[in-house]
């Protein structure tokens, strides 16, 4: 696998081979799972850390206006606000700050999708961990070498490469191609 600093085409090759390791049956997996919890009235939550937590706030954007339009049938919810991460990390530990927000306001009816890179962050094996508790449905993107939070979820798509860049464009265009999905099936 390519490390930091990889050539252009280099990481090109790798995005290209691993982008063709996710199936459409994996998509719809995920795509399926959303629609459902909406169909229900449940809510979508999706957490992360760095990177992650970007392209979770990306893919809450994209469920809620692009994959609903102008009809807002799913319901997503960011927990990455830095205001109410930072309150709970203070207030507690840090690998609490997913986990206290889903114990406060998730309901089994809702979904967490954990965003992770490698998929072994304390706070998302935390947060992995409380939804199980408590009967809420998961799913994971993890990426990297044995992702412990696999362990935690219903279910999960593992991007297996060791190249943060690769993991994360892989993991935003999984959500791309859910939120358009979606978007037919609103229609």
């Amino acid at each position: 696998m390519l490390d930091s600093h990889a050539t252009w085409e280099e990481y090109r090759s790798e995005l290209a081979l691993t982008l063709g390791f996710v199936t459409e049956k994996m998509i719809d997996s995920l795509t399926n799972l959303v629609f459902e919890v909406s169909q229900e009235g449940g809510f979508i939550y999706i957490v992360g850390n760095g990177g992650s937590a970007s392209i979770a706030q990306h893919a809450i954007c994209d469920f809620t206006k692009g994959a609903s339009g102008k009809n807002g049938k799913i319901k997503s919810i960011d927990l990455t606000s830095v205001a109410t991460i930072t309150a709970y990390a203070n207030d507690s530990d840090y690998s609490e700050i997913y986990a206290s927000q889903i114990n406060t306001i998730c309901s089994s009816k809702d979904l967490v999708i954990l965003v992770s890179s490698s998929g072994n962050s304390p706070n998302i094996i935390s947060a992995a961990k409380t939804a199980q508790s408590l009967n809420i449905r998961t799913f994971a993107l993890v990426g990297f070498e044995a992702p412990r939070v696999c362990e935690y979820v219903n279910d999960y798509i593992w991007v297996k490469s060791t190249n943060y860049g690769i993991v994360e464009d892989v993991h935003m265009s999984i959500l791309h191609s859910v939120s358009q999905k979606l978007r037919l099936q609103l229609k």
